[in-house]
């Protein structure tokens, strides 16, 4: 159960920002591997997961948005 603080909206907004945030720090780290190394692969496809899921919180947020105006 949510807080009543905590509604589906600001949950969603919350959920963007620290998504946003989490992408932005995997793509430096990718950007300082080494791009011949062993871990590099693996570290894309994290980075393109999470980029799939921020883009189902963007448009969760979008839909919850449009809900409330």
């Amino acid at each position: 159960m949510m807080p009543d603080t905590e509604t589906p909206l600001r949950l969603a907004r919350h959920h963007v920002a620290n998504g946003s945030r989490l992408v932005d720090e995997q793509a430096v780290r990718v950007a300082r591997m080494d791009p011949h190394g062993d871990q590099v692969g693996l570290a894309i496809v994290l980075l393109e997961t999470m980029k799939q899921t921020l883009a189902v919180f963007v448009a969760d947020l979008a839909r919850l948005e449009a809900k409330s105006s």
